[in-house]
């Protein structure tokens, strides 16, 4: 979908605001359509000059406050994210994007506080198909043997249809020649249905053999024997099958005068026969390099009756507050006896190697007569201490940091039950510096870490399908850095101001000794939190949803507190020193063509007082700031020929208590005295206003073609409500005060897209986009005066046309495409794709696109001329039955 290639841009245009303002700094996002019911894609290409090592899509439904994670697989230039149907409802999907760059840096998308601002992505409800009716079974049913009759209806589309070329699948086999075909109906009673789950595919073409339209139904076949009584489950249902998914790939990338080649071997494997299921993942690429986080993936499983063994890159989601996605290369077991549920993991979150350094070593000897200028100016260049002995001190120049091994321990017990599920897991996290003396520790760059972390999390659901509560709380204990080990019990009496803490401590009977507890977590000055414990290290929510289907509303409430030094080794993405509610409510009507929502979220900050200035004169500034979020839309999909139209709009406020001025003693000309001081440096207070509208509408024209039009609008505009004048001569303004930079921001989006299908095999897509966004900046400081504001605009123009066409009975379909871009981004992209299905399953495909980037400079970023090209070809191939 063009439309998030082009918000991906917008992102581009906030950078400013975060101080990152580069081209090669841009992720470049696309979606697939976003269907009830269907997978949706985000597929995710990396910027200029550099390459993504890993990427994943955490996602959700509009109006609820869970994500999900998914993680993005590569395909061609590009990583692919799969969202299963099963989470796609309407009105909007919500997800943003967290990149791992192979330069170590990460990238999100969007690129501004992207778990509170996430992408929104229309999702169109599922209407029934009502140019290929379904007449029986109905959907999900239940059906003797002796009643199994399947009908189709395309009497709306009899004229278009050529008859000859129907076809129905039953379970993927091609019984049309035992159906019944009449004007307007195609009917089939097998003879002998297989009893458990089936599905019927119908495919209705013209005379061209181009597809006009699908239906499908999905039913299980019941025994006569065993009608009236309790239906079989799905394990006793299921009978031996197998697939396959199995893709191989090389690319060659030409950027900036440099050629990188790709290699990479995708496999995937599922069967069940009776009660046993195994399966296998297997990706291996060139990319994979010592230096790096592996980028290698491997998973084999194999699953019995209530028990499952998984071995390799897992990426378990437990609880809510413990384990959200993050990789862990190990073992899992899980064990389902009835309503008990227990999992155990053993493995690595990351990989430990050396960090890499250039150049010869300098040593600095012990009686150098400017021993510490000198290693002042090692410092500056770059280099780091690597050995220190009696004769002196070893310096080299170090490039790229280096990591530890991160070994995680995580246990889960809880029970399932219809009406309630409950899990408590513990989790350890502790990266590895067996063997590594001080040095060596130090010279990796990064300080290695531990984490001991438990949590819970309950459901309730009093009444299936119309009320749910929920709660879930973690606690952790994190050390920063274990280098040192851990204290002695006196040193931490001392540290800690409580005489005799240690022997208290194991006291407890859980912990038995203070050897114990060391053992467990590492204490030294590094943890959080250090003794007293407090709630800095407790997060916890509950909530509740309500859904009344009589009236199609659902209503959603949620309350938050998010310590700041909460943490888990197993979390993915976690906002701290946060606490307030969220509410959601969505009522759809008229069989959902029409939907409505509205959500409100009020957050503040500064849980611990932390930020809080202490005023000399007595008393402190509050300087909590409290975030409130609404944003109403409807949704509107009438069918009939009439367009799909969606508007949403958002308001946010962001506030703290701190005013313009305040009273505080300060010394002026060497005399304390109290005086009115500026507060604006340190206030936060600004109201952003965004209004997206989109409307969707298929024409049909002569000659069988038909038109696609889309139209998307996104204004935002952001105000700062503070003074930034400084006029005040009665106020003491700060050297802050003077670099404070007004907040206000305006942006617009406007995108125009098309497409035609013709009566050939001729497709044409046609985008228009058009972008600018005003912010403000400083400009460089003038000697002796105020740096001054300066209001910069951006503009992006774009046109984008893609055509498509089949030969060979749509077996050979080349794609040809270019993109223009004018404006601040000027950029040029030709590119052609060709597919060739070698077989039903198997399915060969190139690419080939050259960028002609432009010099330019963009806000003082200067950005180079550069033909770049890649290329990419594919082999893909799906078996199974």
């Amino acid at each position: 979908m063009i439309l998030w290639r082009l918000l991906g841009t917008l992102c581009f245009f906030l950078l400013p605001l975060a101080g990152a303002l580069a081209q090669e700094r841009l992720l470049n996002i696309t979606t697939s359509p976003a269907k009830e019911g269907e997978p949706f894609e985000v597929r995710i290409e990396p910027p200029q000059n550099v390459s993504i090592s890993r990427a994943i899509v955490r996602f959700r439904v509009y109006g609820t406050s869970e994500y999900r994670i998914v993680e993005a697989q590569p395909e061609g230039n590009r990583y692919v994210a799969r969202i299963s149907g099963e989470e796609v409802e309407p009105p909007a999907i919500e997800f943003y994007v967290i990149a791992q760059l192979t330069d170590g840096s990460r990238l999100t998308f969007p690129a501004l506080t992207p778990e509170t601002t996430p992408a929104s992505i229309t999702v169109m409800p599922k209407p029934e198909n009502d140019q290929l009716i379904l007449i029986s079974p109905e959907r999900g049913a239940f059906i003797s043997e002796d009643e199994l009759v399947i009908s189709f209806s395309f009497y709306r589309i009899s004229s278009k249809i050529d008859r000859s070329k129907l076809q129905l699948f039953y379970d993927g086999t091609d019984v049309t020649p035992r159906a019944i075909i009449s004007e307007n109906m195609i009917t089939y009673v097998p003879d002998r249905p297989r009893p458990g789950r089936s599905k019927v595919t119908v495919v209705a073409r013209d005379s061209n053999n181009v597809v006009i339209t699908t239906n499908s139904v999905t039913f299980t076949v019941i025994s006569r024997l065993d009608v009236g009584k309790p239906v079989r489950s799905e394990i006793e249902q299921r009978k031996p099958r197998f697939t396959s998914q199995n893709a191989a790939e090389v690319r060659s990338e030409r950027i900036n005068d440099s050629t990188i080649n790709y290699a990479r071997l995708n496999v995937n494997f599922d069967a069940t026969l009776d009660f046993l299921s195994v399966g296998a993942q297997v990706y291996i690429t060139n990319e994979n390099q010592a230096f790096r986080q592996p980028a290698n993936r491997f998973l084999g499983r194999i699953g019995l009756p209530f028990v499952e063994v998984k071995a390799g890159d897992v990426f378990p989601e437990y609880t809510y507050y413990l384990s959200n996605g993050v990789r862990v290369r190990g073992v899992e077991f899980n064990a389902t006896p009835g309503f008990i549920r227990t999992t155990v993991l053993v493995g690595n979150a990351a990989d430990g190697f050396d960090a890499q350094f250039v150049g010869g070593r300098v040593t600095i000897p012990v009686n150098s007569p400017n021993r510490s200028d000198s290693i002042t100016a090692l410092l500056q260049r770059g280099f780091v201490r690597i050995d220190s002995s009696a004769a002196g001190e070893t310096f080299q120049q170090r490039t790229a940091l280096g990591a530890f091994s991160r070994n995680i321990f995580a246990a889960v017990a809880g029970v399932k039950t219809d009406l309630v599920s409950f899990n408590l897991q513990v989790l350890r996290g502790s990266d590895d510096i067996t063997g590594l003396n001080r040095f060596q520790i130090l010279q990796r760059g990064v300080a290695p870490q531990q984490n001991v972390a438990i949590g819970a999390g309950l459901k309730v659901i009093p009444v299936a399908g119309l009320a749910e509560i929920f709660a879930d709380v973690g606690f952790s204990l994190s050390n920063r850095d274990i280098t040192n080990g851990s204290l002695t019990p006196q040193q931490l009496d001392e540290l800690t101001g409580n005489v005799g803490v240690a022997e208290r401590l194991q006291s407890i009977p859980i912990i038995g000794s203070y050897n114990n507890l060391t053992n467990l977590i590492t204490i030294n000055q590094n943890l959080t939190p250090l003794l007293p414990i407090d709630l800095s290290s407790l997060a916890f929510r509950f909530g509740g949803e309500l859904n009344i289907r009589e009236i199609g509303n659902t209503t959603r409430f949620e309350y938050l507190r998010q310590g700041s030094q909460f943490n888990s080794f197993g979390l993915a993405f976690y906002l701290p020193d946060v606490q307030g509610f969220r509410i959601s409510d969505r009522l759809r009507l008229l069989d959902s063509r029409l939907i409505f929502t509205a959500a409100f979220e009020s957050l503040s900050d500064n849980l611990l007082r932390q930020r809080d200035r202490v005023l000399r004169v007595g008393g402190t500034l509050d300087a909590t700031t409290t975030r409130s979020l609404f944003r109403f839309g409807a949704a509107a999909f009438p069918g009939n020929q009439l367009p799909n139209v969606r508007l949403e709009v958002q308001f946010q406020g962001n506030k703290n208590n701190i005013g313009a001025t305040f009273r505080d003693s300060v010394e002026v000309n060497s005399i304390i005295q109290v005086a009115t001081l500026s507060g604006l440096a340190l206030q936060n207070d600004n109201t952003t206003f965004t209004f997206l509208g989109d409307i969707q509408k298929a024409f049909d024209l002569q000659n069988q073609i038909t038109l696609t039009l889309g139209l998307t609008g996104i204004f935002t505009n952001r105000n700062d409500n503070r003074d930034l004048s400084l006029s005040r001569t009665d106020v003491i303004y700060s050297p802050l005060d003077s670099q404070q930079v007004s907040q206000n921001f305006s942006s617009r989006a406007i995108v125009l897209s098309s497409s035609f299908a013709f009566a050939i095999p001729l497709r044409l897509n046609v985008n228009f986009t058009n972008q600018q966004s005003e912010f403000f900046v400083l400009d460089p400081a003038q000697a002796g005066s105020r740096p001054a504001p300066r209001k910069q605009t951006q503009t992006f123009t774009a046109i984008d046309i893609g055509v498509g066409y089949a030969f060979l009975n749509s077996t050979l379909r080349p794609t040809i495409r270019t993109a223009l871009n004018f404006g601040d981004f000027p950029r040029t992209q030709l590119g052609l794709n060709l597919a060739y299905d070698v077989a039903q399953s198997v399915q060969l495909s190139g690419d080939v696109a050259a960028f002609f980037v432009q010099a330019t400079n963009v806000n003082g970023v200067v950005i180079r001329a550069s033909t770049d090209i890649v290329a990419a070809l594919r082999l893909q191939a799906n078996f199974g039955n």
